[in-house]
């Protein structure tokens, strides 16, 4: 028996920059699959001081949130990101002149929509009593069957 049907409707709006592209020197790309695949580089600058990309990343997302333009692609240069590009996965290294990130403000819609229904307990263990089976409540009130 149903006693009573919730229903939690949570409306949620997601807005973040999502990168589009990473480009070093000469067209060349950094490979990025997932947002972890940030992690695997560093940049060291020719003062031997090295800079995690996921730094470089964070500023240009910071920015691109402020400008606020929505769905509009930016790109940015970070001239001071001049050294040596290093894959921590890999070991590869490769020089490079400056990084451009190129990054679109994107508006996500997260909204749940969460359905619950309550069951007379007590209908359904006295239900079952007659059938000759016997239960027992948990500590966390979960229903349990005797196994005789």
């Amino acid at each position: 028996m149903d006693i009573a049907n919730f229903e939690i409707n949570i409306k949620a709006f997601v807005t973040r920059p999502v990168i589009l592209k990473i480009d070093i020197d000469d067209n060349r790309e950094i490979p990025i699959t997932h947002e972890f695949d940030f992690f695997n580089f560093l940049i060291i600058g020719e003062n031997e001081k090295s800079v995690p990309l996921i730094d470089y990343i964070n500023e240009f997302r910071m920015e691109v949130s402020r400008q606020n333009k929505m769905n509009e692609k930016i790109t940015k240069r970070f001239e001071n990101a001049r050294g040596v590009r290093f894959n921590r996965q890999t070991k590869e290294t490769t020089k490079i002149e400056g990084i451009t990130i190129t990054a679109r403000l994107t508006k996500i819609d997260a909204s749940k929509k969460k359905q619950f229904t309550l069951v007379d307990k007590v209908w359904l263990i006295m239900k079952s009593i007659f059938d000759e089976r016997t239960f027992t409540f948990s500590e966390n009130g979960f229903i349990i069957e005797r196994k005789n």
